[in-house]
């Protein structure tokens, strides 16, 4: 599977990993896989120490699971897939976007989000 990193502006993009990586509270090791955007892994991570992320949009919120924010690259190294865009615009990821429809309302010129369960059976 082939997962497009999201990209968040510097700013934002420091304030995330500040908090993530103050509420894991582990050793950040270096990234196993040769080329990849992201630089903060941890070996053994459990989810469960990593919070939600909340993305605030005008007249909407977005609950981002930790496992919509951390990828397996080997067997127990988990890497997060947010970087920064080095530009003043964002975009959410694959990964991020996972179970989550988003609705386009043209007219209105509106974005909705909607989190749902996109599992194929």
């Amino acid at each position: 599977m082939y997962v497009v990193s999201t990209l968040l502006p510097n700013d934002m993009y420091d304030r995330v990993i500040t908090s993530i990586t103050k509420a894991i509270d582990g050793k950040v090791m270096h990234n196993p896989q040769p080329f990849s955007d992201s630089n903060i892994c941890y070996k053994d991570l459990s989810l469960d120490r990593v919070p939600a992320l909340t993305l605030r949009f005008t007249g909407a919120d977005v609950e981002v699971p930790p496992n919509n924010m951390f990828m397996e690259v080997q067997k127990g190294v988990s890497c997060l897939t947010i970087v920064p865009s080095y530009q003043d615009f964002g975009l959410l990821g694959t990964l991020f976007q996972t179970n989550l429809m988003v609705g386009f309302d043209l007219i209105k010129q509106k974005v909705y989000f909607k989190r749902t369960d996109c599992t194929i059976r």
